[in-house]
This record gives structure tokens, sequence and C-alpha cells, in this order.
């Protein structure tokens, strides 16, 4: 999700590890409060496995296929819809 963040929704304005910004890319970014609502939602069902909570909860559970395709399928359909209101 954070990838997708920045290379579509903030058109590659801002992108991790690189020194400068390019403030000319946001003339093409448009944000709408679903885009908010996405990323909310999606940012914190990846924390709970990607960040390292082993020491507080003892393990941390493994998604299952199903609910990763359809997480895929979520991410996917985000960066279209985005990618389409740029056109």
């Amino acid at each position: 999700m954070g990838k997708s963040i920045e290379e579509v929704l903030f058109n590659r304005t801002v992108v991790r590890y690189r020194k400068d910004i390019s403030p000319t890319l946001l003339m093409g970014v448009t944000i709408e409060v679903s885009d908010k609502n996405s990323i909310s939602t999606n940012m914190s069902k990846c924390a709970q496995y990607v960040h390292d909570l082993s020491d507080e909860t003892g393990s941390v559970e493994i998604p299952d296929p199903d609910r990763l395709k359809v997480d895929l399928e979520e991410l996917r359909q985000f960066v279209k819809v985005v990618q389409n209101r740029r056109k």
C-alpha cells in the first residue's frame, strides 16, 4: 500500500529515500475522501502483518490465501481508480 501511495496517489512527488521532492508532479494529484478511507483501512490491516508484534502478542497471524486475494484485488482497484482519475 505504501508504494501505491507514493507512486500512484502522490504521482511520485515524494518518494522514500529520494533526497528531493518534485512539486511540479502535484499538478496531477487529486485526493478524495474515499482514498483516505481506503488508505486508513488497508494500512492498518498491513500493519498487523508487517510490523514485528511478536514481543507484544507472542505471534503474528499469517493471513490465509483467500484473504490475501481479496486484499490484493482491493489494492488493484485503488490503483486503477486513482490512475483513471488522472486521465
